[in-house]
């Protein structure tokens, strides 16, 4: 990770996001833009632009909606979830709205830290626990090997959209988004975007309803 990498926190409990703070600035040299409670979070996040997301959340105050709310808003963001309640399920949802890395609340510091800076370089993050919830099916390939872009390439396509539409949304082009689509296809070892669809709702990254576009 950077030094110059912006993070923002966004916690349920003060006393986590202090904790937080002074660990990714002691450790991981981070800039710190905000840190802020979960309710209201995500138009205080926007203002402060950051590079990267850090959620903390437990059982009474779900984040679902501002991570998927921060994904549409804020491509260019990396979001981590830590999850102290301890639940695979629960983290495996996160990463379906979008985060690109989760943490139960039984890791390490150490091992928080090198997730961070894993997440920040483009790759997924996510316990063994979690990532047998996301591919239970051992005949496909693990489907963390996806970069973070490839992901939304993924979601997107699933849902119906054009190459067209996913380059103006991501701010990227056209050439770049086939190029993801090329490695996700290759990656699943898929044919084409019907092949995709069916992997990205069996694996429950998108629902039914949302292929209906």
């Amino acid at each position: 990770m950077q030094a110059s990498t912006r993070i923002a926190i966004a916690a349920e409990h003060p006393l986590v996001a202090t904790m937080l703070r002074t660990l990714l600035e002691q450790e991981a040299g981070a800039e710190i833009v905000i840190v802020t409670p979960l309710k209201g979070a995500s138009p205080l996040i926007m203002a402060a632009a950051p590079d990267f997301v850090m959620i903390e959340t437990g059982t009474s105050t779900p984040a679902f909606d501002l991570v998927a709310g921060l994904v549409r808003e804020c491509s260019r963001c990396r979001i981590a979830v830590l999850c102290l309640d301890d639940d695979p399920d629960v983290a495996a949802r996160y990463l379906r709205a979008g985060a690109q890395g989760v943490f139960l609340g039984s890791v390490t510091p150490e091992d928080l830290i090198a997730g961070v800076r894993s997440i920040a370089r483009g790759e997924m993050v996510a316990p063994p626990a979690v990532v047998a919830l996301l591919s239970p099916d051992t005949s496909q390939p693990g489907s963390l090997e996806l970069s973070a872009r490839e992901f939304q390439v993924l979601e997107l396509l699933a849902q119906g959209w054009t190459n067209r539409e996913i380059a103006d949304d991501l701010h990227i082009s056209i050439k770049t988004v086939d190029t993801h689509r090329g490695h996700v296809l290759k990656k699943l070892r898929l044919r084409n975007n019907s092949d995709l669809t069916r992997f990205a709702v069996k694996h429950g990254y998108v629902s039914l309803a949302t292929c209906q576009r």
